[in-house]
């Protein structure tokens, strides 16, 4: 009688290791969806002067070598810039003052990075056609599969010949092509720009007709800070020709001058 007493005892403690081993277990995987559900988009290479990254409730700073995840926001302030290495060996490039949020989505071939540009100015460069990386702003989306091109979202600045218009998408195709379309035209055929070529969506106009960057003033990238092409000498400007429909834009001969962030 005391040796099954001994075996019941056993019985029990052995039962309540493997409830306790349950137990340890059930908690350990409760506490990892989070951090699993946040797939990786990429690492940040480089970065230069302050930023930040917003992650759910936490702010992470801005370094060499934080893992960027989907959701992640990503902000520089006006001396800050920072690169971003994806999984697929692209290469997502914020300049000052820009903000924008990352996310993933899968495709039959490869995935598609989705930035959200909320403002500033953002360079996307494309090494393998197993990945696309499409830029969404308020008013326009910007995608493309091989290249490099630049991106700029602004508001609340008027430019010469858009009236009343302070809302302003710029793209720079640098090397192979972009398609640009706007997202709030009731006439949204997309535009390519070839590499070379510079376009704009102002409001809820469709993409002006390309022309080549280095008439336009398109705002571009070079290294941290937000450059024009042609800048003062800009010689294209761009308004409502006469005898257009409502909301239409035309290209014609002039000057302008792009403002600066």
């Amino acid at each position: 009688m005391h040796s099954g007493m001994h075996a019941c005892i056993g019985i029990l403690y052995m039962r309540s290791i493997g409830s306790s081993l349950c137990l340890l277990l059930l908690l350990l995987l409760g506490a990892q969806p989070s951090a699993q559900a946040q797939s990786s988009i990429g690492v940040v290479s480089a970065s230069e002067g302050q930023g930040s990254v917003r992650r759910g409730g936490q702010t992470l700073k801005l370094k060499a070598g934080l893992i960027i995840v989907e959701g992640d926001e990503i902000r520089t302030e006006a001396n800050g810039a920072v690169t971003v290495q994806t999984n697929g060996r692209d290469q997502i490039e914020l300049g000052n003052s820009t903000s924008l949020s990352v996310a993933t989505e899968n495709r039959l071939v490869g995935a598609e990075i989705k930035a959200k540009l909320l403002s500033g100015i953002v360079r996307s460069a494309i090494d393998t056609r197993a990945q696309s990386i499409e830029v969404i702003t308020a008013n326009a989306d910007v995608n493309a599969d091989s290249g490099t091109y630049d991106t700029s979202y602004y508001t609340g600045i008027l430019r010469p010949g858009f009236g009343a218009c302070a809302q302003f998408t710029e793209v720079a195709a640098l090397s192979d092509a972009a398609v640009v379309t706007s997202i709030v035209s009731h006439s949204a055929a997309p535009t390519t720009v070839p590499a070379g070529y510079a376009t704009v969506v102002a409001c809820d106009t469709s993409p002006l007709s390309p022309a080549p960057l280095m008439v336009t003033g398109v705002r571009t990238l070079n290294r941290r800070n937000t450059t024009t092409s042609a800048g003062i000498a800009g010689i294209l400007t761009y308004f409502f020709g006469p005898g257009s429909g409502v909301g239409e834009l035309q290209a014609v001969s002039g000057t302008v001058i792009s403002p600066q962030f």
